[in-house]
């Protein structure tokens, strides 16, 4: 699971096996070890107004409602997005997607990506 933040947007990006997981076993997991201190971020599936998100001892937390995700391995939707306000009234969009192969020489591992549907056959 790739995972990008810029200013109050959080973006998900979900490999195939990624999204297997969560649409089977309920959640997906990472984490970042930065110096001495461990970032987890986890998307699960649960009861929530589309989707939340909220941190808590250095973990981030994305809550999805298990009715967006039913059938989504099966199925070419590309992803999901919400904006979900904060206690202080700010926002904060929270977007989930597939993660499609690059079209250019991307140097990562994308074996386990979607096909991008802009590829030529």
């Amino acid at each position: 699971m790739k995972l990008r933040i810029h200013g109050q947007s959080i973006r998900t990006r979900l490999t195939v096996s990624d999204v297997k997981l969560l649409c089977n076993n309920g959640c997906v997991e990472d984490q970042c070890i930065i110096g001495p201190q461990v970032f987890k971020y986890k998307l699960t599936q649960g009861k929530a107004d589309k989707i939340t998100a909220y941190m808590e001892d250095n973990v981030l937390t994305l809550v999805v409602d298990p009715s967006l995700v039913d059938g989504w391995e099966a199925n070419d939707r590309v992803g999901f997005e919400h904006v979900m306000e904060n206690p202080d009234g700010t926002t904060l969009k929270i977007q989930i997607e597939k993660d499609f192969a690059c079209l250019d020489n991307a140097v990562e591992d994308q074996s386990d990506n979607y096909p991008n549907p802009k590829a030529e056959c």
